[in-house]
């Protein structure tokens, strides 16, 4: 498009003229670029044309690159981070973009992508009671579910001093009355804050969490708990009427507890109650059946 833009513009204003284009100006932004050509042989000079598709937004000021949201939403699901990609690109000889620039977009890109993980882990939960109805039962009957926990460490032991050795976990809770065993709900927690961390050196009175912007979900000296975050993903499947009959985990696990204690009691079609079962196996046996 710039270059037919160029040509035809070039004509229009120097008649006569052959034309012979080289970049005048150019400016990057993140992978993008932006540039502008002028005429050797006349003084002919083209404005900015960006060499790139936006990304639409609401708010006023310059649209974000598709190609740099598409770089952030590529490395959430790779194990490098920004820094290393600057390196990758560099080996390639390829301008990298600043690390700035890229932990800015990275920031946008995350918030979307949990708000939208949140949203659909919602219209899971809504198509299980749809499924229930499609199988003749009512649409809140209980289902049978699984949980476990993935964290940062390979042991929760520390070596080095009093506590655990893990920052970060992740509960996820599948459910088991489809073939496809969706994510229906999931809890963080991350003792994490790189912004609280820069502030306290700096001299600022702050304690994560609860400082604006702060990343961190618990206190650094609270340990991480399986019973809280088994409480919170029952809160999650108790806020979209989503019942739950039995839960299976592995043996040294708590969430069931935890899910236990907010879906504690559900009405059978008869009108008997019954309490919440779990049933605790070993991955052994689990994967066997």
């Amino acid at each position: 498009m710039m270059w037919n833009d160029c040509i035809q513009l070039h004509a229009e204003q120097s008649k006569g003229c052959t034309p012979r284009f080289s970049v005048a100006n150019e400016w990057k932004i993140g992978l993008a670029w932006q540039q502008s050509l002028h005429c050797v042989n006349c003084q002919f000079k083209s404005g900015m044309y960006k060499l790139y598709d936006e990304v639409p937004t609401a708010g006023r000021g310059q649209k974000p690159a598709t190609t740099n949201v598409a770089l952030q939403i590529g490395l959430q699901d790779s194990a490098i981070s920004n820094t290393k990609m600057c390196y990758l690109l560099t080996s390639a000889n390829v301008p990298p973009p600043s690390r700035r620039g890229m932990q800015k977009n990275a920031n946008k890109v995350t918030s979307i992508t949990a708000q939208h993980t949140v949203d659909d882990l919602k219209q899971k939960r809504e198509k299980i009671r749809e499924i229930n109805s499609l199988c003749g039962h009512e649409h809140n009957a209980p289902i049978n579910i699984s949980t476990d926990v993935l964290y940062n460490s390979t042991s929760l032991k520390n070596s080095y001093g009093a506590g655990q050795s893990c920052s970060q976990a992740i509960a996820t809770c599948i459910e088991w009355l489809t073939d496809r065993h969706d994510i229906i709900g999931f809890h963080l927690e991350n003792k994490l804050c790189k912004l609280g961390s820069t502030l306290r050196n700096r001299g600022y009175d702050v304690s994560c969490p609860g400082h604006e912007g702060c990343t961190a979900t618990i206190p650094v000296d609270e340990p991480i708990s399986e019973y809280r975050m088994g409480r919170e993903m029952g809160l999650s499947l108790a806020k979209d009427n989503v019942r739950v009959k039995c839960v299976a985990t592995d043996g040294d696990a708590l969430g069931a507890r935890g899910i236990q204690i907010i879906i504690i009691v559900y009405v059978t079609p008869s009108g008997q109650s019954k309490r919440l079962k779990w049933v605790h196996k070993t991955c052994k046996e689990y994967l066997l059946k």
